[in-house]
């Protein structure tokens, strides 16, 4: 199956971009939910979104921690952590 992107942004473009964004929202606004962030980015498929987070996990740019209710707690790894 083909996956579609905007008619301006190819594959690797959107992952970048989508990338940054995420890294940036994180900066910004703090730790957020799994939920949370797929609220404020609507136009990301759920393959989209879970690719990002799993390259930003494994570089260890960002920490996600389970919560109470079955969601994913995410928050950008401070500097001085290993």
């Amino acid at each position: 199956m083909e996956q579609h992107y905007g008619p301006q942004m190819s594959a690797p473009q959107c992952s970048v971009s989508l990338t940054e964004e995420l890294v940036s929202t994180l900066q910004i606004e703090g730790p957020l939910t799994m939920d949370q962030l797929l609220i404020l980015f609507p136009g990301t498929t759920w393959w989209q979104f879970f690719e990002v987070i799993d390259s930003l996990s494994r570089s260890g740019r960002i920490v996600i921690n389970p919560t109470d209710d079955r969601d994913y707690l995410l928050s950008i790894r401070p500097a001085n952590a290993a």
